[in-house]
């Protein structure tokens, strides 16, 4: 039986589309693996996983069905393009059809249609248009009012940090600021019993206690894109 297969970056972003999913009346239905690339064949995860395993994953079709793909910008001079690019140049190979240049609306993500095969879908995070990151998607979902009160606060905490030089050996990398952003507002807010659960991430708690808003425009638009590759 052809298994439909969602490849993804790490943990986090395989529980929130486990979460996205289950909570979506079309993909709920479907059975969908999601998986980060190293329990796939790679020898570890992140982009630099999946880019590495992708061409054999195509080339044996160890995933049968349909194949969705989602993996960050990051901020690096045009990730989008960059990430986007070396995607295509992998599944182009394999002859999906890369030749359709991208929408006129790019947050709709791509689909690659192949002869003979399932089609391959791409969706780069946060938007599928801009640099950034799955934080950065998360980021952007949260609703006005005391909690993005919360997030400006640390916003200017974390620049006064990275302005200081004396930092600059140890401190984060500011192309992590999204991603050390997110994990501290997270933890800065006082979490209902229902969320002290080892079933339960951090990440699914905040979305359905509304600290992040699922019905964003966003997350709208990738849960669209996630119809349309599993179709």
């Amino acid at each position: 039986m052809n298994k439909d297969t969602l490849l993804v970056e790490g943990k986090s972003d395989q529980l929130f589309f486990k979460f996205l999913i289950a909570n979506h009346k079309k993909l709920e239905e479907k059975e969908i693996e999601i998986s980060p690339p190293k329990p796939l064949g790679s020898d570890g995860d992140g982009v630099d996983g999946i880019i590495d395993m992708l061409p054999n994953l195509l080339k044996f079709k160890a995933f049968g069905g349909s194949l969705g793909i989602v993996l960050d910008a990051d901020y690096e001079p045009k990730g989008f393009n960059k990430r986007r690019d070396k995607i295509i140049e992998i599944i182009k190979e394999e002859g999906y059809d890369v030749s359709i240049p991208l929408q006129s609306e790019p947050w709709k993500g791509d689909i690659f249609p192949h002869p003979e095969l399932s089609p391959v879908g791409l969706w780069i995070m946060p938007n599928h248009q801009t640099d950034g990151m799955f934080e950065t998607l998360m980021l952007d979902t949260i609703p006005d009012g005391i909690r993005s009160q919360l997030l400006a606060r640390l916003k200017m905490e974390l620049g006064n940090v990275l302005s200081i030089d004396e930092f600059r050996e140890i401190r984060l990398k500011a192309s992590h600021k999204d991603k050390t952003l997110l994990n501290t507002w997270l933890y800065w807010q006082k979490q209902p019993s229902t969320c002290k659960s080892d079933d339960v991430s951090i990440i699914e708690c905040a979305l359905k206690e509304g600290w992040l808003n699922p019905e964003h425009d966003n997350i709208k638009a990738l849960t669209s894109w996630l119809t349309r590759v599993f179709q």
